[in-house]
Protein backbone atom coordinates (compact mmCIF):
# COMPACT_ATOMS: atom_id res chain seq x y z
CA UNK A 1 0.00 0.00 0.00
CA UNK A 2 1.56 3.25 -1.03
CA UNK A 3 1.27 6.73 0.41
CA UNK A 4 -0.84 7.95 -2.64
CA UNK A 5 -3.66 5.64 -1.64
CA UNK A 6 -4.51 6.83 1.78
CA UNK A 7 -6.08 10.40 1.76
CA UNK A 8 -5.06 13.23 3.72
CA UNK A 9 -8.23 14.59 4.18
CA UNK A 10 -10.59 13.10 7.55
CA UNK A 11 -13.50 10.95 6.27
CA UNK A 12 -16.80 12.47 6.60
CA UNK A 13 -19.64 10.37 7.72
CA UNK A 14 -21.52 9.02 3.99
CA UNK A 15 -25.63 8.99 4.09
CA UNK A 16 -26.01 5.79 3.62
CA UNK A 17 -23.21 4.44 6.14
CA UNK A 18 -24.32 2.33 9.27
CA UNK A 19 -23.80 4.66 12.12
CA UNK A 20 -24.03 8.66 11.02
CA UNK A 21 -21.55 9.96 13.88
CA UNK A 22 -19.92 7.91 16.46
CA UNK A 23 -21.95 7.23 19.64
CA UNK A 24 -25.26 8.35 18.06
CA UNK A 25 -27.93 6.83 16.22
CA UNK A 26 -30.27 9.81 14.39
CA UNK A 27 -33.04 7.38 15.17
CA UNK A 28 -33.44 6.28 18.57
CA UNK A 29 -35.84 7.98 20.84
CA UNK A 30 -34.83 10.23 23.38
CA UNK A 31 -34.91 8.93 27.08
CA UNK A 32 -35.27 5.30 26.86
CA UNK A 33 -33.19 4.51 29.80
CA UNK A 34 -35.74 6.73 31.67
CA UNK A 35 -38.32 4.86 30.14
CA UNK A 36 -37.27 1.85 31.58
CA UNK A 37 -36.32 3.27 35.33
CA UNK A 38 -39.76 4.82 35.15
CA UNK A 39 -41.31 1.60 34.96
CA UNK A 40 -43.25 2.47 31.14
CA UNK A 41 -44.82 -0.07 29.13
CA UNK A 42 -42.78 -0.97 26.40
CA UNK A 43 -43.16 -2.12 22.36
CA UNK A 44 -45.79 -4.97 22.31
CA UNK A 45 -46.62 -3.95 25.90
CA UNK A 46 -43.99 -5.86 27.29
CA UNK A 47 -42.85 -4.39 31.03
CA UNK A 48 -39.71 -3.30 31.15
CA UNK A 49 -38.06 -5.07 34.24
CA UNK A 50 -36.50 -2.85 37.44
CA UNK A 51 -32.33 -3.78 37.09
CA UNK A 52 -31.81 -3.17 41.20
CA UNK A 53 -34.58 -5.19 42.60
CA UNK A 54 -35.04 -7.84 39.53
CA UNK A 55 -38.72 -8.03 39.82
CA UNK A 56 -41.05 -6.15 37.24
CA UNK A 57 -42.17 -2.39 37.67
CA UNK A 58 -45.77 -2.77 38.19
CA UNK A 59 -46.63 -5.69 39.75
CA UNK A 60 -49.01 -8.71 38.13
CA UNK A 61 -48.00 -7.58 35.03
CA UNK A 62 -46.43 -10.53 33.35
CA UNK A 63 -45.02 -14.01 35.06
CA UNK A 64 -42.36 -12.37 37.21
CA UNK A 65 -41.73 -13.23 41.14
CA UNK A 66 -44.40 -11.56 41.59
CA UNK A 67 -47.49 -13.49 39.99
CA UNK A 68 -46.11 -16.43 41.76
CA UNK A 69 -45.27 -19.15 39.47
CA UNK A 70 -41.68 -19.46 40.28
CA UNK A 71 -41.04 -22.95 41.34
CA UNK A 72 -40.18 -23.11 45.04
CA UNK A 73 -36.27 -24.01 45.70
CA UNK A 74 -35.40 -27.32 47.69
CA UNK A 75 -33.22 -26.55 51.32
CA UNK A 76 -30.18 -28.23 50.40
CA UNK A 77 -27.02 -29.36 52.24
CA UNK A 78 -24.51 -27.19 51.27
CA UNK A 79 -21.17 -27.92 53.34
CA UNK A 80 -19.17 -31.23 54.36
CA UNK A 81 -20.02 -30.63 57.48
CA UNK A 82 -23.72 -31.49 56.83
CA UNK A 83 -23.09 -34.52 54.54
CA UNK A 84 -20.77 -36.17 57.51
CA UNK A 85 -23.08 -35.69 59.73
CA UNK A 86 -26.00 -37.28 57.70
CA UNK A 87 -23.20 -40.04 57.09
CA UNK A 88 -22.31 -40.27 60.79
CA UNK A 89 -25.09 -40.67 62.61
CA UNK A 90 -27.76 -41.11 60.08
CA UNK A 91 -29.60 -44.47 59.14
CA UNK A 92 -29.72 -45.56 55.19
CA UNK A 93 -32.02 -47.18 52.85
CA UNK A 94 -30.97 -48.73 49.12
CA UNK A 95 -31.90 -50.89 46.23
CA UNK A 96 -30.37 -51.26 42.78
CA UNK A 97 -30.63 -47.67 41.45
CA UNK A 98 -30.24 -44.92 44.77
CA UNK A 99 -29.12 -45.47 48.06
CA UNK A 100 -30.67 -42.42 50.66
CA UNK A 101 -28.96 -41.52 54.30
CA UNK A 102 -31.48 -39.83 56.85
CA UNK A 103 -30.86 -38.14 59.69
CA UNK A 104 -33.86 -36.08 62.08
CA UNK A 105 -32.02 -32.22 61.96
CA UNK A 106 -34.44 -30.87 64.51
CA UNK A 107 -35.70 -27.75 62.52
CA UNK A 108 -39.57 -27.93 60.96
CA UNK A 109 -38.42 -28.62 57.35
CA UNK A 110 -36.56 -31.01 55.19
CA UNK A 111 -32.91 -30.74 53.98
CA UNK A 112 -31.58 -32.77 50.76
CA UNK A 113 -28.48 -33.25 49.39
CA UNK A 114 -27.57 -34.89 45.83
CA UNK A 115 -24.44 -36.73 45.35
CA UNK A 116 -23.76 -38.21 41.64
CA UNK A 117 -20.47 -39.81 41.04
CA UNK A 118 -18.43 -40.52 38.16
CA UNK A 119 -19.59 -44.04 37.80
CA UNK A 120 -23.06 -42.37 36.95
CA UNK A 121 -21.02 -40.74 33.57
CA UNK A 122 -19.95 -37.80 32.37
CA UNK A 123 -20.78 -34.44 33.57
CA UNK A 124 -23.74 -33.86 31.04
CA UNK A 125 -25.16 -37.52 32.59
CA UNK A 126 -24.10 -36.61 36.14
CA UNK A 127 -26.13 -33.23 35.97
CA UNK A 128 -29.22 -34.80 33.99
CA UNK A 129 -29.75 -37.44 36.92
CA UNK A 130 -29.06 -34.31 39.87
CA UNK A 131 -31.78 -32.19 38.09
CA UNK A 132 -34.19 -35.05 37.77
CA UNK A 133 -33.59 -36.25 41.65
CA UNK A 134 -33.93 -32.34 42.15
CA UNK A 135 -37.55 -32.07 40.76
CA UNK A 136 -38.63 -35.47 42.09
CA UNK A 137 -37.82 -34.33 44.95
CA UNK A 138 -39.39 -31.46 44.73
CA UNK A 139 -42.67 -32.57 43.66
CA UNK A 140 -42.90 -35.00 46.09
CA UNK A 141 -42.22 -32.19 48.69
CA UNK A 142 -45.04 -29.60 47.56
CA UNK A 143 -47.43 -32.20 47.84
CA UNK A 144 -46.15 -33.32 51.77
CA UNK A 145 -46.41 -29.73 52.52
CA UNK A 146 -48.93 -30.03 54.92
CA UNK A 147 -47.03 -33.23 56.60
CA UNK A 148 -46.49 -32.76 60.37
CA UNK A 149 -43.69 -35.08 60.30
CA UNK A 150 -41.08 -32.61 58.46
CA UNK A 151 -37.45 -32.44 60.13
CA UNK A 152 -34.88 -34.82 57.95
CA UNK A 153 -31.79 -34.23 56.50
CA UNK A 154 -32.19 -36.86 53.54
CA UNK A 155 -28.66 -37.35 51.22
CA UNK A 156 -29.71 -39.29 47.82
CA UNK A 157 -26.52 -40.61 46.32
CA UNK A 158 -27.30 -41.93 42.68
CA UNK A 159 -25.88 -45.44 41.59
CA UNK A 160 -24.64 -46.19 38.28
CA UNK A 161 -27.84 -47.61 36.46
CA UNK A 162 -29.24 -44.17 36.99
CA UNK A 163 -28.01 -42.80 33.99
CA UNK A 164 -30.28 -45.46 31.83
CA UNK A 165 -33.18 -44.46 33.64
CA UNK A 166 -36.36 -42.82 32.85
CA UNK A 167 -38.18 -39.84 34.55
CA UNK A 168 -40.98 -42.58 36.04
CA UNK A 169 -38.80 -44.96 36.91
CA UNK A 170 -36.42 -43.07 38.67
CA UNK A 171 -39.66 -41.35 40.50
CA UNK A 172 -40.79 -45.22 41.15
CA UNK A 173 -37.03 -45.83 42.83
CA UNK A 174 -37.31 -42.87 44.88
CA UNK A 175 -40.53 -43.90 46.13
CA UNK A 176 -39.36 -47.33 46.71
CA UNK A 177 -36.40 -45.98 48.68
CA UNK A 178 -38.45 -44.21 50.87
CA UNK A 179 -40.91 -46.55 51.45
CA UNK A 180 -38.03 -49.04 52.77
CA UNK A 181 -36.64 -46.46 54.82
CA UNK A 182 -39.73 -45.99 56.67
CA UNK A 183 -40.16 -42.08 56.38
CA UNK A 184 -42.85 -41.96 53.12
CA UNK A 185 -45.20 -39.79 55.31
CA UNK A 186 -42.01 -37.30 56.07
CA UNK A 187 -41.48 -37.31 51.95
Amino acid sequence: MREDDIPAEKATAQHGARLQKAHEHEKRQKGTAQKAAEGQKGPFGVGFMDPLSKTEAEPGAGSGPASGSRRRALVTLKNTRAFDAVFGGGRSAANRQLVVYYRRNGLNHNRFGFSVGKKVGNSVTRNKVRRRLKEIIRAREKGASASPGQGYDFIFIARGVCAALPYRDLDASVRHVLQKSGLPKHL
